[in-house]
């Protein structure tokens, strides 16, 4: 399976054309069950990917795999990042080379605002070490507009939708990417698929606004 994708145009993210992230010849087997054989995936820079398939195709074990839940030697094939070996132990070490999953399951704090759950367990200090409000405020919005999101970072998370509780995750993750962000859940947002792949199957689409899952 080879993807690839009409590249996303926004100025805080990265350049179209670069490689970012390579797998090659990613296998995996659960007993007697083959997730994944074979599986070629490319990603580079502006790009947004959609991963599509039906239930039991494979798409959260190639997920886990490329954020380190899966870490390597659990699984056949390479990962690169950069260019470089991503031999990625657990998902603290795919985080450090710019690969986030957003999981399916939403950890927000609804009772706080939604800038401090874009930046929860990586909240700014000062010089005084201090909770950078200021500049949680500053990055959360930039980021948000980049996700074309109708909230402010001083609202609070528990007043939006949970599609919306969604994007803010995608949006807070994507400000510590270097390579990618994934999502094993469904879209919040459906834009057209411009063209698809074997199963698991892969649409590759440009959002009518800058949101992913």
């Amino acid at each position: 399976m080879r993807v690839s994708a009409v590249p996303e145009a926004a100025p805080s993210l990265p350049a179209p054309g670069g490689e970012l992230v390579r797998a090659t010849g990613i296998g995996k087997s659960w007993g007697g069950t083959r997730a994944l054989d074979g599986v070629d995936i490319e990603v580079r820079g502006g790009e947004i990917l959609a991963l599509v398939g039906e239930n039991g195709a494979g798409k959260s074990t190639l997920m886990n795999i490329l954020s380190g839940i899966i870490g390597h030697g659990g699984y056949e094939g390479t990962l690169a990042v950069d260019g470089r070996p991503g031999h990625f132990a657990n998902p603290h070490e795919s985080e450090k080379a710019g690969i986030v999953l957003v999981p399916q399951e939403l950890r927000i704090a609804p009772g706080i605002s939604v800038g401090e759950n874009m930046f929860m367990g990586h909240l700014p200090r000062n010089r005084l070490g201090m909770v950078d409000f200021d500049r949680i405020s500053r990055d959360a919005r930039r980021w948000l507009r980049i996700f074309d999101m109708p909230c402010a970072p001083e609202d609070l998370a528990g007043l939006y939708s949970t599609a919306e509780q969604r994007m803010m995750m995608i949006a807070g993750r994507s400000q510590r990417t270097r390579a990618s962000s994934c999502s094993t859940s469904p879209r919040p947002r459906s834009p057209r698929p411009r063209r698809t792949s074997s199963s698991p199957r892969c649409s590759a689409s440009r959002p009518t606004t800058s949101g992913s899952c």
